[in-house]
This record gives C-alpha cells, sequence and structure tokens, in this order.
C-alpha cells in the first residue's frame, strides 16, 4: 500500500506540475518549479525500484520456506524497500516545499 501511495502522490505531483507549467506564461525563473517536477520524478522512480525490492524480498521469503532454510536474504530486500519509499515521500515532501518557494518568490515580486 505503501509504495502504492508513493508512485500515486509524486505521479500526480508530477502531471499536476507539467499540466500547471504548459497553461501558465512565466516572466520570472521557474527554476524552483523545475526542480521540484525532478524531485518528483526521481520519487517516483524511487518508488518503482521499492516495488522490484519488495518483488525479490517475497520471492527470497518463499525460496526461504520452500527449502526450509533458517536465513534468506528477504529482510534485507524488504528493508531496502522500506527505505526507497522513505526516501520517495521524502523526495515528495522537498518537490512541494521548491514547488512553494517558486510560487512565494513569484508573489513576492509581483509585490514589490
Amino acid at each position: 500500500m505503501a509504495i502504492k501511495n508513493a508512485i500515486l502522490i509524486n505521479g500526480a505531483a508530477a502531471i499536476s506540475l507539467l499540466t500547471f507549467l504548459g497553461n501558465e506564461k512565466f516572466d520570472s525563473s521557474i527554476s524552483y518549479l523545475v526542480y521540484s517536477l525532478q524531485l518528483f520524478c526521481l520519487g517516483v522512480t524511487l518508488a518503482a525500484f521499492a516495488t522490484a525490492f519488495g518483488y525479490f524480498a517475497q520471492s527470497s521469503h518463499l525460496t526461504t520456506i520452500q527449502n526450509n532454510e533458517q536465513k534468506g536474504h528477504g529482510k534485507n530486500f524488504g528493508f531496502i524497500a522500506a527505505g526507497l519509499i522513505l526516501l520517495s515521500y521524502t523526495t515528495f515532501a522537498a518537490g512541494c516545499i521548491l514547488a512553494s518557494l517558486s510560487f512565494t518568490q513569484d508573489l513576492t515580486a509581483a509585490l514589490t
């Protein structure tokens, strides 16, 4: 569920930002928006890799059970997947902060 949420929030943010950038005319720099878009795309990529590591974890757990082994690599793959999901959520938060900085920068430029 966490993997789906990470893909959903980062993907939706990237699509929303692309839609916004396509419909607006900017006189000032949009570098913060471009950086936030890159962070959202990175978040989707990290979540996709987490999906792969989640699959490896489940496959390793199943192999361990089928072979009556005591230890497998499933836990390690699971920890990597969890770490990638946390990084994906972090990139979403950082992208939101950068996008908001872009809007506040445009607002202060317009007011002065």
